[in-house]
């Protein structure tokens, strides 16, 4: 890791939001005395959430929401937002959300009834909703943390900034965060052509469709080389709710509205020129070095 932007001044807890992610090969970690994880199916959209520890009332005002980058299914969160939750409940309860994508379902109850694939715009639609909803059901006190990760970055600081920064949300996280194009490198640049391409998420929802009515062997060996490197959960999602025409027809929209965005065009530059100083103490950032998406430089 090449870098860690981190506020003095952010409440000590929010020390520990990255360290899952620099520590996991590292450490073991305790499991608390409580730890209640749940999955919520809402219409077009999945909802993860981890309790842990047995104070009600401080897991309610100590929230963490993690927004995902793409794609958005929160399955592919479940051993972060645990490990995360473990870790912050040794001060105490916590609670650890992560809020799926539109559109980004593994389980087919989610999906909505007629097919339909959602923009970034959508996206942060839907997120600064979600985020709004929980800021008023929190307590008054409550300390709430908005971990985005790659585009999901970009979303959390947008849906940040459009409740015009609510006094509960303490930090913004940016994990390797998408939030500008990155035409300069060869590799961003030919996923970008690709993306952009106006058949091409249409193609590959239909390619998706046909290759999910092979047996889950035959698919196992012809995505080996995609699927080796990542554990059996992930693996499990990708050769399975991803490919569904929705999941993967939403994943390549978004993935094409990203590109075309005029937010990804000219970056964070003027959003953060007119943050106070007291807003841009609450942002810290994550970056790793070979990051296409998010250039160590950049931090």
């Amino acid at each position: 890791f090449g870098a860690l932007e981190m506020s003095a001044s952010l409440p000590f807890w929010l020390l520990w939001v990255t360290t899952p992610i620099l520590m996991a090969s590292q450490a073991r970690i305790a499991a608390p005395a409580s730890l209640r994880l749940s999955k919520a199916l809402k219409p077009g959209y999945e909802v993860l959430r981890c309790v842990a520890g047995d104070d009600a009332a401080a897991a309610a005002r100590r929230q963490v929401l993690i927004l995902p980058g793409n794609p958005g299914i929160p399955g592919y969160y479940e051993d972060f937002a645990t490990a995360l939750a473990k870790r912050l409940s040794a001060d105490g309860g916590v609670t650890v959300t992560a809020l799926g994508l539109l559109g980004h379902c593994a389980d087919a109850k989610s999906d909505p009834t007629t097919f339909r694939v959602f923009g970034l715009d959508e996206q942060i639609e839907h997120a600064t909703e979600q985020l709004g909803e929980l800021e008023k059901a929190a307590p008054r006190d409550a300390r709430i943390a908005v971990l985005g990760h790659s585009i999901g970055a970009n979303i959390g600081l947008k849906a940040v900034h459009a409740l015009d920064w609510p006094q509960k949300v303490k930090a913004v996280g940016l994990l390797t965060p998408f939030l500008q194009n990155n035409d300069d490198n060869p590799d961003f640049a030919s996923k970008k052509r690709l993306a952009t391409m106006g058949f091409a998420w249409r193609l590959l929802a239909f390619l998706g469709f046909l290759v999910q009515l092979l047996p889950l062997f035959l698919r196992r060996i012809l995505f080996h080389g995609t699927v080796k490197d990542m554990d059996t959960k992930a693996r499990e999602l990708t050769l399975t709710a991803m490919l569904r025409r929705r999941s993967l027809g939403n994943y390549v929209f978004m993935g094409k509205t990203e590109f075309e965005s005029p937010l990804l065009r000219h970056g964070p530059g003027d959003l953060l020129e007119t943050l106070s100083p007291e807003r841009c103490r609450r942002i810290f950032g994550l970056y790793t070095q070979k990051d296409i998406w998010a250039p160590l430089s950049w931090c």
